[in-house]
């Protein structure tokens, strides 16, 4: 009788493929081949379905097209700012919440306790 290792070990190429992290075929091929893995054994070495999320995941995409067209060329032309909190203690001067800007120019970064 064989044992449950055995018989959990025992699949097809796709499965192995979709199990190892949707890993090239070619390399789950030579793993078995190589024997790398213990216990890893298959029942078919052809694929039969098109594996959909690496069809997807292989799609390339549009760049997204730029926002302003260039770069920036001098500090203040664009900031960026962000709001924090409650904090779980208050800080030194007892504050709860903070904020931040950036300069995006320069990259200059100031934080402001509230």
């Amino acid at each position: 009788m064989a044992a449950l290792w055995d018989i959990a070990a025992v699949a097809s190429l796709q499965l192995w493929h979709e199990r190892l992290g949707h890993v090239n075929v070619t390399n789950v091929k030579w793993m078995i081949k190589k024997k790398d893995i213990d216990g890893l054994k298959c029942s078919s070495m052809a694929v039969k379905d098109v594996c959909e999320p690496c069809v997807y995941g292989n799609a390339a995409t549009t760049p997204m097209p730029s926002a302003g067209g260039g770069r920036l060329t001098r500090r203040l032309q664009l900031a960026h700012s962000d709001l924090g909190g409650p904090m779980s203690e208050a800080s030194r001067g007892g504050a709860l919440y903070f904020g931040t800007f950036t300069d995006d120019f320069s990259r200059w970064t100031d934080v402001v306790f509230l």
